[in-house]
């Protein structure tokens, strides 16, 4: 419109020089006159209308221009806040400082728009006064930004309205996290510097008993704020539940690890300090209770070894006595577990404490001294009983030995063992000086295994020792031995006497029983030629019959 405009005043200006000329026209008619002044009438109501639409359009056009920049100035301006607050949309629970900072910047925004509303207000008159100036179909067009514009600013100040609630709750939750998290860690640091002031473990009962007590008192504290710590973890995760910033994560989980390192390892502290003091009572009740239990068992076993017979002097009876001093042994035994562990419970209390009280002391001597005092009455007797046995096995060895027999069975052993008199004579010889000791004699004696009671040793001695001059020479060992050398003639002599020197291995006090019943003859079919002679034998308690036959009497030796 302006440059229409433009062009019809441009077209009109071009007739001014003619309409000036017109003016100065003389010699007209009447008639002429009126026509050219109803010309110069129209010319001037031409140029004023021109001049009023030359005004009305560039009043319309600086509304215009007003209007488009003040509508610009405002949508640049929400655009701007609205990427801000998209920007810091997030709320970083992490401390109040930070919260409170927020705060403040978002109250420069929520400034900023109070001071902006003038302009939209402005935009708004423009809108209105430039829709009166123009054609409906434009004034369609303005009414449409309007409505848009109010509608952004509208939607920008309940943002700019949530973001500060959503701050102001943020500073509320940040504010009650921080102090419950802060009194917690308070608590949590004085029961920490409590720990550390306790100091060892007490040295005498009555002291872990009152330290015990207190420190329950203390420690139950534990169970009246793990209500409050577990309700602080799930605030926090609540709330990192309704925030979408990662920083709230980060910065709560690092509160929340700090807070449970310090509540792990206080309590940690805190039960170790009281299991410390329990192990120290139990080491206490342990003692006391396997004491009072030694000390219980005891006079039973003081009146079993009182109660006991007076050493017999007969054999059998007292076998029956050292069997019943057995199972008193056996008894004491199976204790000594018990009592090893008192003695390695004094020790550790002796080492590390507690200490025995003077009640603890008097009663670990008292258990300590009567059973040693019973092992030593047991041991007593056991010897009193095998030194009665021994001597009532002496007196029978010597009643029922017989030189010959011992003799006939020490020359088996010799054949045997395919021993000469006079390698066994140096074998015996130990200090290679030709004769024997009476003590190389009975060493030689012992070492051979041939069963000899010590008893009899001295008849064995003087009968090879016939000077009495306290050795024997090889003349006296040989010829005591030679007068009873024995050589088998018949097979049935020979099954006696490998039937005997099979037997003189026995080592026992009671030999094994054996009786020759009598020769026989077996043949083992209808052939003759094949009969052989035995003999038969009754051996052990049962005495059973055997046949005892030679079944070869020729040993081949390859040499070399």
């Amino acid at each position: 419109q302006v440059e229409h405009h433009r062009g019809d005043t441009q077209h009109l200006q071009s007739h001014a020089q003619l309409i000036d000329s017109l003016r100065t026209q003389e010699g007209l008619g009447t008639e002429e006159k009126d026509l050219l002044d109803e010309v110069l009438n129209k010319w001037d109501r031409c140029n004023e209308l021109s001049d009023e639409r030359k005004e009305t359009l560039s009043a319309a056009f600086n509304q215009m221009l007003d209007f488009e920049k003040t509508l610009a100035d405002v949508g640049n301006f929400i655009d701007t806040v609205e990427a801000q607050l998209i920007e810091n949309e997030g709320v970083p629970l992490s401390n109040v400082q930070m919260v409170d900072e927020m705060i403040a910047k978002h109250k420069e925004i929520q400034a900023a728009i109070l001071t902006k509303s003038a302009d939209v207000e402005l935009a708004n008159n423009l809108g209105e006064n430039y829709k009166g100036l123009t054609d409906p179909a434009q004034a369609d067009v303005i009414a449409h930004k309007l409505d848009e514009l109010n509608q952004k600013w509208e939607s920008l100040k309940g943002e700019a309205a949530l973001r500060e609630a959503a701050l102001q709750r943020a500073r509320d939750h940040t504010a009650e996290i921080d102090s419950r998290l802060g009194d917690l860690m308070t608590w949590l640091e004085e029961q920490e510097a409590y720990l550390k002031s306790c100091g060892p473990v007490a040295n005498t009962y009555d002291d872990l008993v009152a330290q015990l007590d207190e420190h329950q008192k203390v420690h139950a504290r534990f169970g009246d704020h793990q209500e409050e710590y577990d309700s602080i973890v799930i605030r926090c995760q609540e709330l990192l539940t309704e925030s979408e910033d990662p920083t709230v994560g980060e910065s709560l989980d690092d509160k929340l690890q700090d807070l449970g390192n310090k509540w792990d390892s206080v309590y940690k502290a805190s039960m170790a300090r009281q299991r410390a003091i329990e192990e120290a009572m139990q080491i206490c009740h342990d003692f006391q209770d396997s004491v009072n239990a030694i000390l219980d068992w005891l006079p039973d076993a003081e009146a079993a070894l009182e109660s006991l017979d007076p050493i017999s002097d007969d054999y059998e009876t007292i076998s029956d006595q050292i069997q019943e001093l057995l199972q008193l042994s056996c008894f004491m035994a199976d204790q000594n577990t018990a009592v090893e562990q008192v003695y390695t419970l004094a020790a550790i209390r002796d080492e590390t404490g507690p200490a025995l009280s003077d009640e603890e002391d008097k009663r670990y001597k008292e258990m300590g001294d009567r059973y040693k005092e019973l092992w030593n009455k047991i041991g007593a007797r056991q010897d009193e009983l095998h030194s009665r046995q021994e001597a009532l096995e002496a007196e029978e060895d010597l009643a029922n030995f017989d030189i010959t027999e011992w003799k006939k069975r020490f020359l088996r052993w010799m054949d045997g063992n395919h021993e000469r008199i006079i390698d066994l004579f140096r074998k015996f010889d130990v200090n290679k000086d030709g004769t024997l000791s009476h003590q190389e004699f009975k060493d030689g004696i012992i070492q051979s295994g041939i069963p000899t009671p010590r008893s009899c040793f001295p008849i064995i001695i003087k009968e090879f020792d016939r000077d009495d001059s306290n050795d024997i020479n090889y003349r006296e060992f040989a010829a005591a031995l030679k007068r009873y050398e024995f050589k088998p003639k018949t097979e049935g002599e020979h099954i006696d006497y490998e039937v005997q020197r099979a037997v003189d291995r026995c080592s026992c006090r009671r030999r094994f029983n054996c009786v020759q019943v009598g020769e026989a003859k077996y043949s083992p079919g209808t052939d003759s030629s094949k009969r052989f002679n035995g003999v038969l034998w009754r051996f052990g308690n049962m005495q059973k019959l055997y046949l005892v036959r030679i079944l070869s009497t020729v040993v081949m030796v390859r040499v070399g």
